[in-house]
């Protein structure tokens, strides 16, 4: 018995003699992702519907360069309303801007959802339409600067 202990102290004590390796400290843990749930739907002083049901809202990452070519289209990096044709002709002469993170579809009732998405500040552009159609250009574009923090589910109401 006393041979067993002996031969258990050794072994400890070489342990504690061993060298230790440097190891890499661990990567943070990523940001948890957040949600922009919103909605783009909304009713003119003339009583006319708006809405997006049916086409489409781009999630855009906020960069200088974003935010450049947001005032040159929209007249403001933080919201604006546009109509289709004015968006397009100021942008003839701008140079191809960065594609869209993601798009997300407006089910019938003008509600869109963005999940998985990084923690940050975005730009929301969503494609709205006049319902009934008129004579006067009854397609537009929302523009809204939103920021999500980590695990947060954004509530985003698309409107002038």
């Amino acid at each position: 018995m006393k041979r067993h202990l002996t031969l258990l102290a050794a072994a400890l004590a070489l342990g504690a003699c061993s060298t230790v390796q440097d190891v890499a400290p661990l990567p943070p843990p990523a940001p948890s992702a957040a949600v922009i749930e919103g909605s783009a739907v909304y009713v003119t002083n003339a009583g006319r519907n708006v809405s997006c049901a049916g086409l489409s809202v781009a999630l855009m990452a906020d960069s200088a360069k974003t935010q450049a070519r947001m005032m040159a289209l929209y007249g403001s990096a933080s919201h604006a309303i546009q109509s289709v044709e004015v968006v397009k002709a100021r942008s003839a002469g701008l140079e191809a801007g960065a594609q869209p993170l993601n798009t997300a579809g407006c089910n019938e009732h003008g509600d869109f959802v963005f999940n998985d998405v990084q923690p940050g500040l975005y730009f929301l552009i969503a494609h709205v339409r006049r319902l009934p159609p008129g004579n006067v250009p009854d397609d537009f574009v929302i523009l809204q600067r939103v920021s999500v923090q980590p695990g947060e589910t954004r509530q985003v109401h698309l409107a002038p």
